[in-house]
């Protein structure tokens, strides 16, 4: 004879199933408004409506987002994006210009949710392989464009938005790339990991060339300094 689970525990388990289910569709959908925010706006857009309304019908997922407010990284996030909602109500344009500038920075609201989704060590290396792999593809392309070897429709220095964007992703993916290659793998993993860091960081010194590519490499560089150095020397790296 078949034990019955009794019904709390039943209910709790259903629960439990919708919230995993729930977590996992919010996932890919992070995963695909990464893959395709650099060209398919009109699916990154669309990612985004079904990434809210998931967080909004699911309790779970919405109590969970409500508590990561409470990490100082996330808090810090939303009120930068609150500064910038504040800091445009001083400018001369006109009231819908300044609301669609402050609404294209809304993916801040990403910061929060992949601080719920993107827990457990798989879910993370998840996220990071599709943000390398998508800018990856862009580098090569870039690379490519650059030495007139193929035909692209934009500049190879704006493949990504433009080229402040493509910078600051470039040298995220190098110092990506860089953290990667420290975990204990084989030998060709390790240089192959390299190699990717390479193209990324002299895709910023030679073809995507901007300041805010530079300023973005020089934190990357400190903040490798600072995971690399021993805790004694972390000061002194860090200046």
């Amino acid at each position: 004879m078949l034990l019955r689970v009794p019904w709390p525990l039943r209910a709790t388990r259903n629960r439990f199933i919708q919230y995993c289910n729930a977590e996992f569709l919010a996932q890919f959908l992070v995963c695909l408004v990464f893959i395709s925010m650099t060209k398919a706006f009109a699916l990154t857009n669309l990612s985004e409506v079904l990434l809210w309304f998931l967080f909004i019908v699911n309790k779970g997922l919405r109590d969970q987002f409500v508590h990561s407010l409470t990490d100082s990284r996330v808090l810090l996030t939303m009120i930068f994006w609150g500064w910038i909602a504040i800091s445009m109500s001083w400018g001369e344009a006109p009231i819908a210009e300044r609301l669609a500038d402050w609404s294209s920075w809304r993916k801040l609201l990403l910061v929060p949710i992949c601080f719920v989704v993107f827990r457990s060590r798989r879910a993370k290396s998840a996220l990071a392989a599709s943000f390398l792999v998508t800018c990856t593809v862009f580098m090569f392309l870039s690379w490519l464009g650059h030495f007139e070897l193929v035909t692209l429709d934009t500049e190879p220095t704006r493949l990504i938005e433009n080229h402040s964007t493509q910078g600051v992703l470039f040298a995220a993916s190098g110092f990506l790339t860089y953290l990667m290659s420290t975990k204990s793998m084989l030998f060709y993993k390790r240089a192959l990991l390299w190699i990717l860091m390479v193209g990324f960081f002299a895709n910023i010194f030679f073809v995507t060339i901007g300041r805010s590519g530079y300023v973005f490499l020089i934190v990357c560089c400190s903040l490798a300094a600072f995971f690399t150095f021993p805790k004694r020397f972390r000061a002194g790296a860090l200046l």
